[in-house]
């Protein structure tokens, strides 16, 4: 809906606001700068005092109900002192916990201080489930670093303890968890329950402004904001959350005097705060028409604290007119999708997520987060060539920022372009993002897709450093390890990673692979029958017990599972490659395509399943229906690996020699280094009788790959035909070092020794082919030239 012009009068209003704001200092309310948030650990004094300690954790308590970030920032002073008075069994450590969980939204630094609240949660760690005040930390903590099923498993496991005493403030932070992992019924439920309550913490009001947000209920969000702001006036969270329903309904008059209002308060103190209401005063600039005042309010915001949110404030600015207004007013449309994008990803379903991020990028072109989440989704969906092209141009914008390099280095990668993803990575060496956590990450990634495995460990352990708060990096050093058989490391990093995210089922799943390496299936599926007493019917855990049974041999056991699994919905991808790889062991071809065409209909951008099929079919003589799975490939990634080559030998198979040869000449652009396109222009001169052009493509694949079996197999067979037989016997010799078991060479080899008159050479070779493949269709002529031979 378009939103009405500014009238008149708010013009008025506006010139007015702002002539107060650069009044004369004497007239003027000073303005005194934001304070930084500074979280410490806390450093034990060498005696003991337990009064001093008393008397600074009852100073801390009550600096905490002032409600405001300086409060906060009292209060954890003194907690911080009482602790250093009394280390061990201090109370002070659960509300330390919390208070600096609840100062991190305000952090500038939010990986560094992480670390320290990090630290405070492993000293921490064995009160979790029976003091109040740690698990409330812990859960805060959780929320505030967007685990958020962690924080709901959390307060959950509390509850569960029967004598446990919860406190308003654990339902509060309780009901956020609930919404932000898409629970809205039990969230609806909690937050009723929490109405009846009496006066509540500033927090609940926080997560029902949230709530009805989501639900787009405005009259609800006022209504709660109003009930917020009677108790805690000078709230500049709420106060901005106010000014941010005003802009929605382009309230300017009220718009204004809650930015007055907010001023007054001096934001707090809070960076975070302070940022904040400079860029509503950059909305309001804009809105007038003002953009170099706007312009200096956003990047007045950005030095105080940096965001892709005001990135796209001010890429708005190059806007025109009204379209630049209703950029600035959609932020809270373009979340409504954002999140239900995100809900959606959690629950896989990568089709309603890619519709929902559609939904929110549409609104604006140029807010950032909403096209980085529709960008992420595409590569999950392997739009590869899309999403590339759109962060390329999306770094020439202003609201440009080290997300979307960091997106585009993944985009390199998962689509196999490693050239590109180095520059990137290069570029980025230059940079600050060059000392985080993300960027030694990056290079693990770089690293493992090169199959440089020492390099990845050695990256991925530096970027545990630079953030052990980041469980994925734990994570992914350990799927190293495990390939590496390594079972002992790996599993001291997954616990880790189980720490910070317990309940994250994957970090569960390969820790009952170590389990099942290092004692018995039966142990690895008690673990996973215990994990799935409180995920009923999940298919991931259901699936890898399957698993299980399969590897041990109990047949009827894995059937009854497989039962429950197809009940709860089949399997997930773990389970359904399993399933694949079992099948092609077993040479059934129905359930190769079974269960890959299942795979892919759950993910149908998973490029590698699809590859892996389309190999499968070829190998099968199954050439049509390898073609349509290939060009499926090639359309959504016209650089992945060996899909020309593979479209090349397909067609060469189908008779078509012009089409054959148009793939081979595009694999060999697109892997100039690889033996392959060479090999392959070699075998279509070859069925042409083109045996100059044959032998030319041939020996280009040797120089590119001595070792290249095809190849030699190629090149000496021509030099057979030739009769040039010591030549075709070197070049079959060696093709045999490189694959002893490769049946035709053995064949072809006994031919040669043959026309050679080396016949007890040639009787040895073709027992060799007889032995390898027994049911072989000239089994019959072999045994004769065996027989006229002796």
């Amino acid at each position: 809906t378009k939103k009405k012009p500014m009238k008149p009068i708010m013009a008025i209003i506006f010139i007015l606001f702002l002539g107060y704001l650069y009044l004369d200092e004497e007239e003027a309310p000073k303005d005194l700068p934001p304070i930084p948030l500074t979280i410490n650990f806390p450093i034990a004094h060498q005696t003991l005092e337990v009064e001093k300690s008393k008397i600074e954790y009852e100073k801390g308590n009550e600096a905490r109900l002032n409600n405001s970030y300086l409060g906060l920032m009292k209060a954890s002073q003194h907690f911080m002192l009482s602790m250093s008075y009394q280390f061990k069994d201090n109370p002070a450590l659960g509300k330390l916990l919390i208070t600096y969980s609840e100062l991190l939204s305000h952090s500038k630094k939010k990986k560094e201080d992480a670390k320290v609240i990090f630290q405070l949660i492993k000293i921490a760690q064995a009160k979790l489930l029976l003091d109040l005040d740690v698990a409330l930390g812990v859960s805060i903590f959780y929320l505030q670093l967007g685990k958020f099923h962690s924080a709901k498993n959390t307060i959950e496991n509390f509850l569960r303890i029967e004598n446990n005493k919860p406190s308003k403030d654990l339902f509060c932070y309780y009901l956020g968890s609930l919404i932000r992992v898409g629970d809205l019924v039990t969230a609806a439920d909690v937050k009723g329950k929490m109405l009846e309550a009496g006066r509540l913490p500033i927090s609940c009001y926080e997560y029902f402004i949230e709530f009805y947000t989501l639900e787009e209920k405005d009259d609800e969000v006022k209504k709660y904001i109003l009930e917020g702001l009677k108790l805690y006036p000078n709230s500049v969270f709420l106060l901005l959350k106010y000014a941010d329903y005003f802009l929605k309904q382009n309230d300017a008059k009220n718009y204004t005097a809650v930015l007055l209002k907010i001023r007054e308060l001096q934001s707090e103190r809070s960076p975070i705060y302070y940022s904040r209401y400079l860029e509503h005063m950059g909305v309001l600039s804009a809105i007038q028409g003002d953009t170099n005042q706007a312009n200096v309010f956003f990047n007045l915001a950005l030095s105080v604290y940096d965001s892709n949110e005001l990135r796209s404030k001010l890429a708005s600015l190059k806007l025109g007119g009204s379209k630049r207004t209703e950029s600035l007013i959609l932020e809270s449309r373009i979340k409504f999708f954002m999140n239900k994008a995100s809900i959606e990803i959690e629950n896989r379903d990568w089709k309603k997520a890619l519709n929902f991020a559609i939904q929110a990028a549409d609104l604006s072109s140029v807010y950032l987060p909403s096209h980085l989440l529709l960008a992420r989704i595409q590569i999950e969906l392997g739009y590869f060539d899309s999403v590339i092209n759109t962060l390329q141009e999306k770094r020439k914008d202003i609201s440009s920022s080290d997300d979307v390099s960091k997106l585009l280095i993944l985009a390199y990668l998962q689509s196999f372009k490693l050239g590109d993803a180095r520059r990137e990575i290069q570029m980025l060496s230059q940079t600050q993002f060059s000392k985080t956590g993300e960027y030694s990450y990056l290079l693990g990634e770089f690293y493992e897709k090169s199959k440089n495995i020492t390099f990845a460990l050695r990256y991925y352990q530096e970027a545990i450093d630079r953030d052990p708060t980041n469980d994925y990096y734990y994570y992914k050093i350990s799927t190293l390890l495990l390939l590496l058989r390594k079972y002992k490391e790996c599993q001291k990093y997954l616990s880790d990673a189980i720490y910070l995210d317990p309940v994250n089922l994957d970090y569960r799943i390969i820790f009952a692979k170590i389990l099942y390496e290092l004692h018995t299936s039966d142990i690895a599926i008690g673990y996973l029958r215990e994990l799935l007493s409180k995920h009923i019917k999940n298919q991931k855990l259901i699936g890898e017990i399957a698993i299980y049974y399969y590897k041990s041999g109990k047949m009827k056991d894995f059937n009854d599972t497989k039962e429950q699994l197809d009940e709860a919905g089949g399997g997930d991808k773990n389970f359904l490659q399993f399933m694949i790889d079992a099948s092609k062991d077993e040479g059934s071809i129905a359930n190769v395509m079974k269960y890959s065409r299942e795979l892919l209909k759950r993910n149908e951008g998973d490029l590698e399943t699809r590859m892996s099929l389309a190999e499968f079919l070829y190998d099968t003589q199954k050439y049509q229906e390898a073609k349509i799975e290939l060009e499926i490939v090639k359309n959504r990634l016209p650089g992945y690996p060996k899909v020309h080559y593979f479209l090349s030998l397909v067609y060469l198979k189908l008779n078509d020699f012009e089409k054959a040869k148009e793939y081979a000449e595009l694999e060999i652009q697109s892997a100039p280094d690889s033996d392959l396109g060479f090999f392959i222009k070699g075998d279509i001169a070859y069925k042409n009788a083109d045996y100059q052009e044959a032998i030319l493509n041939y020996e280009k694949a040797i120089q590119k790959n001595p070792q290249s079996v095809d190849a030699l197999k190629g090149l000496a067979m021509i030099k057979f035909q030739q009769s040039f037989f010591a030549e075709s016997r070197e070049l079959y010799l060696r093709a045999l070092k490189e694959n002893n078991s490769d049946a035709e060479s053995h064949r072809q080899l006994g031919y040669v020794y043959k026309a050679m008159g080396q016949s007890s050479l040639a009787i040895e070779e073709f027992e060799v082919y007889l032995k390898l493949d027994p049911s072989a269709a000239d089994a019959g002529t072999i045994k004769a030239e065996v027989q006229a031979l002796r």
